[in-house]
């Protein structure tokens, strides 16, 4: 009786769940994406297609340099601040356009937080800039009525001090801007409980037409911590304001009363201010489950330790730091490529690997996990210089700027409602800094000047996306046999205006390739049908809406089939490429493969 052959495994692959670099294409899951893959996501339906574009936010960009610095601060009057720094000026966005809030700055790589100010009952926004100095500003805007010599008035009912500007503070001013754009500046006294400030100095030379912008001048604190402490980044935990430099090994903190004040007394007070010597130069600060985590050089990982005890009648406080055990170059490379997730703590080390710690309980033995393994060559070839990281919804972005990739790092949830979290294929937004803007991601230009809402539309600002979806070798889990085919199928979504390029690349026995070129055209009503069924939640039939809320697809293009005939007779295994690079091109796939089966033919032309 003849053996029969064997029957390779899943010719039909018809879900699509991560993307794949370090392992050999064709020692990958064929339901993964690999290398050369761009600018193409897996939505939530396990079907990859072409992303979604971005379009300019406001007005175009007239500078050649990038977005450095970028905040977005809800204020605890209920007020949204998207704030950006570049070519000098830092800017706030209000009312559909950006602002000056300050200019003439020499450092635009700002970092910013918000603490609480008890004598104003308001929190406050806090940033540093690389130099001695901090700054602080209220968040205080309001519109002109009318303007004396020696007052001004804001239009409404509610007082200067109801819209958050400040009552204590010396000196306090506020700027107006004039009818010809220009702002205008002036201290005042008094006033802040009314509608009306007084003790300003004269402005009426300049034209005030009503209805002008007032804004709460920034204040600028000199020598923080020194005259030589340059403050490169900081972040406020439990109303302490922690400072770190890139070139000083001590990291200090405030009172939690007051982040002005870093003194503390001996013994150590609780809520008092303190000083920590680390092995290195500061990198970045993150927190992880109460614990304070401190980044240094590019080896050291350290959490902070408080302990309180009684010293006589008063309860004192020690602080110390522990070292985490790692190993060589695992510290972070930027306080900018640190982010919280959950429970978790991720950053991007200075050998390129982003990390994520799950528990430092155990300092000498910590669960930390390398994340970005499974594409460990792209983040090895990979320049992080000036990049960022943001974590929103589902979803963790990484811009490097210097490379011109982005990468998303996301979870789903499986059927027990965990996370599985997995990569998308690289992207190629111009970013250089992520925003949430109205609950929306945004994106920082690394160009120039400019602002972007991404995955909106299917172009770049008006220009080609150029999407390719390439898919791990299918061998059918049979290597050293060979195959046969005649048939490749693929079933997906796509616009009537997009035609979607399609190559097979086999392997032959001889060590040839041999591609075949396809098309499948959205115009082609012989493979398309529609669904008459109303695309809104519960009753897509594919589940294309993120459960983060985001539309990332779409179930309103029609859906296709489409046989192409390829007739190759022996070959060992063949990958998959999908791509298009064209304006407004929309295209998913749902499932591909191939009817291949094990041929009788002999492995003959590699036999040696």
């Amino acid at each position: 009786m003849a053996q029969s052959l064997p029957k390779p495994s899943q010719p039909i692959v018809s879900q699509f769940i991560s993307y794949a670099t370090k392992p050999d294409p064709s020692n990958t899951d064929v339901r993964f994406l690999v290398a050369k893959s761009q600018n193409v996501i897996i939505n939530d339906s396990e079907k990859v297609g072409n992303r979604q574009g971005f379009t300019l936010q406001s007005i175009a960009g007239t500078t050649g340099n990038p977005v450095l610095g970028s905040f977005e601060w809800s204020d605890s009057s209920g007020d949204n601040w998207p704030l950006r720094a570049h070519d000098a000026v830092l800017e706030f966005f209000i009312n559909g356009n950006w602002e000056t809030l300050m200019d003439s700055l020499t450092s635009v790589s700002l970092i910013f937080d918000a603490y609480w100010d008890d004598t104003e009952k308001i929190d406050r926004l806090i940033w540093c800039d690389g130099s001695v100095n901090d700054y602080d500003w209220s968040g205080a805007t309001a519109k002109l009525s009318s303007i004396t010599a020696t007052t001004v008035t804001l239009q409404g009912t509610n007082t200067f001090g109801q819209q958050r500007f400040l009552t204590t503070a010396s000196p306090r001013a506020i700027r107006i801007k004039d009818d010809n754009g220009v702002w205008r500046r002036t201290v005042y006294t008094d006033g802040e409980s009314t509608t009306t400030l007084t003790g300003l100095s004269d402005l009426t030379a300049f034209p005030f037409s009503g209805g002008n912008l007032i804004v709460q001048e920034v204040i600028t604190r000199t020598n923080v911590i020194s005259a030589t402490y340059l403050i490169d980044f900081l972040q406020v935990i439990d109303n302490q304001l922690w400072v770190g430099s890139r070139t000083n090994n001590a990291m200090y903190f405030s009172k939690n009363t007051s982040v002005t004040d870093f003194s503390f007394s001996s013994p150590r007070v609780p809520g008092e201010g303190g000083k920590l010597t680390l092995d290195g130069p500061g990198r970045g600060i993150g927190v992880l489950k109460g614990d304070v985590i401190l980044f240094a050089g590019t080896d050291f990982v350290y959490k902070s330790v408080f302990n309180q005890l009684q010293v006589g009648s008063t309860l004192a406080e020690t602080i110390k730091v522990v070292m985490i055990k790692t190993t060589s170059r695992q510290s972070a490379i930027h306080h900018n490529l640190i982010c919280n997730i959950g429970n978790g703590l991720v950053w991007i080390g200075a050998d390129n690997v982003m990390y994520e710690l799950i528990d430092a309980t155990l300092a000498y033995n910590p669960d930390l996990r390398m994340v970005s393994d499974p594409i460990k060559p792209d983040f090895i070839a990979t320049d992080f210089t000036g990049g960022h990281m943001m974590f929103d919804k589902t979803r963790i972005y990484i811009s490097a700027p210097k490379s011109s990739l982005d990468y998303i790092y996301e979870f789903r949830l499986n059927d027990k409602a965990q996370r599985e979290w997995f990569w998308q294929p690289p992207q190629t937004f111009p970013v250089q800094r992520w925003a949430i803007i109205s609950g929306v991601i945004h994106g920082h230009s690394s160009a120039t000047n400019e602002t972007y809402k991404l995955f909106d539309g299917y172009n770049d600002n008006g220009k080609a996306i150029h999407s390719v979806a390439l898919l791990a070798r299918w061998n059918g889990g049979i290597r050293d046999m060979l195959k046969g085919c005649d048939e490749m199928f693929n079933e997906g979504q796509i616009s009537a205006n997009t035609t979607l390029m399609v190559s097979y690349a086999f392997d032959k026995d001889g060590g040839e390739n041999e591609t075949f070129v396809k098309q499948i055209k959205g115009t082609n009503e012989d493979i398309l049908y529609t669904s008459s069924q109303d695309p809104t939640l519960g009753n897509i039939p594919d589940g294309d809406i993120s459960l983060s809320g985001d539309v990332v697809a779409t179930n309103t293009i029609p859906r296709f089939r489409i046989i192409h005939e390829v007739n190759v007779e022996e070959f060992f295994d063949y990958g998959t490429l999908f791509e298009t690079n064209d304006i407004d091109y929309q295209w998913q796939i749902l499932a591909t493969g191939s009817n291949s089966r094990v041929t009788e033919n002999k492995v003959t032309a590699i036999k040696n």
